[in-house]
């Protein structure tokens, strides 16, 4: 199971469900169980996330514009973090995933 030094880093969205988003994400370890989570999708999202067993889980919160469908979709996802999303380091990737969907994430 990664750790939060493991997952921490900054990050681009590789492919969201198959489709390539050009977002930047970034996560910071805060402690060896939380990380700080901050992405200009369209809207600023930032937060603390929980990582326990391999799921990170917390509240985000954001900025409340409509942007594109795309980008909304992304930001959909990321409001999966309430629920946890399972993550897991796959080289210099993380992926991020539900039972919807998966988001792969490449150090920038």
């Amino acid at each position: 199971m990664p750790s939060t030094k493991d997952i921490a880093g900054s990050y681009v969205i590789h492919s969201f469900d198959g489709s390539k988003v050009d977002v930047k994400v970034t996560l910071t370890s805060e402690s060896a169980t939380t990380l700080r989570f901050h992405a200009k999708v369209a809207n600023v999202m930032n937060g603390t996330l929980t990582l326990e067993n391999g799921v990170l889980k917390g509240m985000l919160i954001s900025t409340m514009m409509m942007g594109p469908p795309e980008l909304m979709k992304v930001e959909s996802f990321f409001s999966g973090f309430n629920d946890g999303l399972k993550v897991k380091v796959d080289g210099s990737n993380v992926v991020l995933s539900n039972d919807k969907a998966s988001l792969v994430l490449t150090k920038a």
